[in-house]
């Protein structure tokens, strides 16, 4: 199985059975990290009570021996609260609102560290 096709099981089902003990998530706009591999799991299923994922397109995938680079475009309904997307916004900004966010994610080797990177303002498109 491809790092691509684990890293979308992933987020389509976060699970720690495809992550290393001490793996590490982050957010390199807001410079949150999350470690340990429970740790990121809980997260994950955190961030879907603040927000819903409507889409989720894989653009540009470069898949290394042992490393994994996704640029995707990211649909995101915020229910309550930015999560770590856009941490400290004004919930009555954002709820009900969906937004179109291009990341660009950075797994290495059985997904021991992902770095999720996207730009807060500039990208971020409001949809009507």
């Amino acid at each position: 199985m491809t790092l691509e096709a684990i890293y979308k099981g992933f987020l389509a089902h976060p699970s720690a059975d495809v992550l290393t003990s001490n793996a590490a998530f982050n957010y390199i706009p807001t410079s949150t990290t999350i470690s340990e591999a429970g740790a990121i799991v809980k997260h994950f299923h955190a961030q879907s009570n603040l927000l819903k994922k409507k889409n989720e397109v894989f653009s540009n995938v470069v898949e290394g021996p042992n490393s994994l680079c996704v640029e995707s475009e990211t649909t995101i309904l915020f229910n309550n609260g930015g999560g770590a997307y856009l941490p400290g916004i004004d919930e009555s900004m954002i709820c009900d609102r969906v937004v179109t966010i291009p990341l660009v994610c950075h797994a290495c080797s059985t997904v021991d560290e992902c770095s999720a990177n996207h730009s807060l303002g500039s990208r971020c498109q409001l949809q009507q």
